[in-house]
């Protein structure tokens, strides 16, 4: 039975169960920090461009430092495809994900490694979890298109070899081999990682000199593709390079504030003069091989190979201090993160700081995995790259990214995608050498060790979907701090409308919000207000509504609208509608249940204040994602809500400058206030419960305060300052008599292995 026949099914069923696992978080995904300035930019800066004047503004060179060609470029075709919807932003990074985890399957294969090792390290690179914010956090395509092309890119490079080889007409490939690589030319500069990874497969995989200077000339138009784009830039004096090779002057980089245009003379002349230079070095390059085969140069190359190895090192250690005199350790550490992270995700996804933005991973170095990683390349480099010279590419892979990985930790999640490839071929080597090892004297039939391999595989694979899932849950509301206050709203209003109207609410044409704070970014990027259109809260409102055609007309006047019915206010903390009431269907029942109290009907009360707690605040619905609210200590670490809340509000108010600081301190004040409400609903339901007898209810409900706020101390007295309980004896004697050691401690340890596995088996069905 061949292979294939279980790996297309199981590659399948993974493909799925990624998908179905994640699909609640990419659906109720919105623009993350960066997005709120890019695309409100893009959105109105490409508004009634021709086709013409389109490609134009692609092309534009950048004047700061995430403006990049395929970014925009990206940004641009989804918005003009899908619409501002976060979510589409998000399918689009997934299906280059899934792109980039067939292309690791065919290099794999192309590179001799056998269908085993190609089924396995294209889904171990898809359910990874180190790199899962490449594809679930849109700002960072550029990175996971760099890693799509240099994929994409050597794949080629392989089949045209490979046509070389076999003697047939390889012309019309290789044009397109070199299309694919003008087009690669367009990412960041790390994408020459690609010409480098190939010229290392000329130089180490010819037969001898001369096929070596051979296949070299009919490479030599590549080499030539990557001297274009990125030297327009260079020279026009785009942001990036310009802070990179500022040490060299003025020679060929543009000294102004922003870039010149390429039709400039002086850029032409630049650009004329540093082409030629770069044409005229691998010329040079190439003579030297050919002198290298007529003289045996050979000693000569070692030894510069060695003085540039010697002095590669010294700059190192002077730019990194006393650290990098431990090389071969830091060489390791990346790698020996992922190693841990794999074989461990659901602990790494608890390392993760829920409170600090951007999924910043630990490296979970430990001496045991430390001596697991030197295992897993030792054996891949004595059995396989030693037999092997082809693989000696993923060494050239490798450190080049360690541009990104070296000395850091904890890593951001995004740039852990320019090593995953290399690990997941390099493990996926070993695993099935290993695995091969073990059973080649077990009577199994092929079918029965291929069942085995596949479900030890998946056991190690599925882990690590349910990390990502944990991860974007209990990053949710760090990630999107600054916008909080526009989806609390939309929320309102969508559930306001749906209550009005229906299912007809989710295909409404138009909405009308007035007196709302607007997002501005001036502290970090040249444009002077990134939203002044303030085109943020309308993508938040057309996310919520499902709805990329819903208009949304801010700060419009009665005569302007369409009457006072159709209007929202938001006004602070309160949703309004056009006459004054607030909208919030928990803060209707929070007042309805404190009216009941006050007048003493306490059977009607404790009705209302169940309601209430059912119906919860926003804050909760958002950040619990339809977990319990005991579940919440798994998603802040054990911190109380209120502190966890703190910590966002620090993160964010270090960053920001005084304005966006502001809005900061405005979206903190109004998820306090969310728990200080539901703080009450927990406590006059557990008096309630209390007068009625049952106190094993009462004593739950007074419980759960804890979970919004755990210092007792605090709780007390502001409890005891609240006008109900002042006002009302029974209330005020009830808490005068509370019990707190046995009412307030945790009755388990935080981390409770039963707990969590109930908290897991809740977060997989939750939607």
């Amino acid at each position: 039975m061949p292979r294939k026949f279980i790996y297309i099914p199981v590659s399948v069923l993974i493909s799925a169960l990624f998908l179905k696992l994640l699909h609640a978080q990419i659906v109720g995904t919105t623009f993350e920090v960066d997005l709120l300035w890019f695309i409100p930019t893009v959105f109105r800066e490409i508004e009634g461009l021709s086709w013409v004047k389109l490609i134009a503004y692609i092309f534009r060179l950048s004047n700061t430092w995430v403006d990049v060609l395929m970014l925009k470029a990206y940004a641009v075709f989804t918005l003009l495809l899908f619409g501002p919807l976060a979510k589409d932003f998000v399918f689009v990074s997934i299906f280059f994900h899934f792109c980039c985890s067939v292309l690791i399957s065919l290099i794999s294969k192309k590179l001799g490694l056998g269908s085993r090792v190609s089924f396995l390290s294209g889904m171990m690179y898809l359910t990874l979890f180190t790199h899962f914010a490449s594809y679930t956090w849109p700002m960072d395509f550029q990175h996971l298109i760099l890693v799509f092309f240099i994929l994409l890119g050597f794949d080629f490079y392989l089949r045209v070899n490979r046509r070389i080889d076999d003697g047939g007409n390889y012309r019309l490939l290789f044009a397109s081999f070199l299309l694919v690589n003008l087009i690669a030319s367009f990412c960041r500069a790390t994408i020459l990682i690609l010409p480098a990874m190939i010229l290392t497969h000329i130089l180490i995989c010819a037969k001898d000199n001369r096929e070596r200077i051979r296949r070299y000339n009919i490479f030599i138009p590549l080499f030539m593709v990557y001297m274009i784009y990125p030297v327009i830039t260079l020279v026009a004096g785009d942001l990036r390079f310009k802070n990179i090779f500022n040490m060299y002057g003025s020679l060929f980089v543009n000294s102004g504030t922003s870039p010149t245009s390429f039709y400039d003379l002086s850029t032409l002349t630049k650009f004329s003069i540093a082409f030629s230079l770069g044409v005229l070095s691998l010329f040079i390059f190439r003579a030297v091989l050919v002198m290298r085969d007529k003289h045996n140069f050979g000693k000569a190359l070692k030894w510069i190979s060695i003085i540039g190895a010697a002095f590669l090192a010294v700059i190192l250690i002077k730019s990194g201090g006393f650290r990098r005199l431990l090389i071969p350790y830091n060489l390791l550490v990346p790698f020996a993160g992922i190693l841990a992270s794999f074989l461990q995700p659901i602990k790494n996804a608890l390392l993760i700081n829920p409170a600090r933005p951007y999924h910043f991973v630990p490296l979970q170095i430990s001496p045991l995995t430390l001596l697991l990683s030197v295992l897993v390349i030792g054996i891949f480099i004595m059995n396989f790259g030693r037999k092997n010279k082809a693989l000696a590419v993923l060494a050239t892979f490798y450190m080049i990214d360690l541009i990104y990985l070296y000395l850091w930790n904890p890593i951001r999640s995004r740039y852990f995608i320019y090593l995953s490839p290399i690990f997941c071929i390099a493990f996926c080597t070993v695993f099935d050498y290993a695995y091969t090892y073990m059973t080649r004297h077990m009577r199994l039939k092929v079918v029965a060790k291929e069942l085995i391999l596949v479900l030890i595989f998946l056991s190690l694979c599925i882990p690590n979907v349910l990390a990502i899932k944990l991860a974007l849950v209990r990053g949710r509301m760090a990630n999107n701090f600054v916008t909080y206050n526009y989806l609390r709203a939309a929320d309102i209003i969508k559930k306001d409308l749906t209550k009005i109207e229906g299912v007809r609410a989710i295909e409404k044409k138009e909405l009308y919000i007035n007196k709302f704070m607007p997002l501005t970014f001036t502290h970090a990027h040249t444009f002077a207000n990134s939203d002044s259109y303030n085109d943020n809260i309308r993508f938040v409102f057309m996310q919520a509504f499902d709805n990329a055609s819903l208009e949304v007309k801010l700060n419009q006047t009665q005569q302007e609208g369409r009457g006072d019915k159709e209007g929202y206010l938001l006004d602070g903390y309160m949703v309004k509608n056009a006459d004054g009431e607030d909208i919030s269907e928990f803060s209707q029942i929070f007042k309805r249940a404190q009216k009941k109290l006050r007048a003493n009907r306490y059977q009607e009360a404790a009705i209302l204040f169940e309601e209430a707690i059912d119906e919860s605040p926003f804050l909760f619905d958002y950040a619990l994602s339809g977990l319990r609210l005991e579940d919440l200590e798994w998603i802040t670490n054990g911190q109380d809500m209120r502190s966890w809340i703190d910590e966002i509000e620090c993160h964010y108010a270090i960053d920001y400058a005084k304005k966006e600081a502001d809005r900061v301190r405005h979206i903190s004040a109004i998820m306090k206030r969310e728990i200080d409400e539901y703080i009450q609903c927990l406590f006059f339901t557990s008096f309630l419960e209390y007068t009625s007898g049952r106190l094993d209810e009462s004593r739950y409900r007074f419980f759960q305060i804890r979970f919004l706020e755990d210092d007792y101390d605090k709780l007390y007295p502001w409890l005891g300052d609240l006008p109900l309980v002042k006002s009302d004896r029974k209330i005020s004697a009830f808490l005068d008599g509370i019990d707190s050691c046995s009412l307030y401690d945790k009755p388990h340890n935080y981390r409770d292995r039963y707990k969590f596995g109930k908290f897991l088996t809740r977060l997989i069905s939750t939607k």
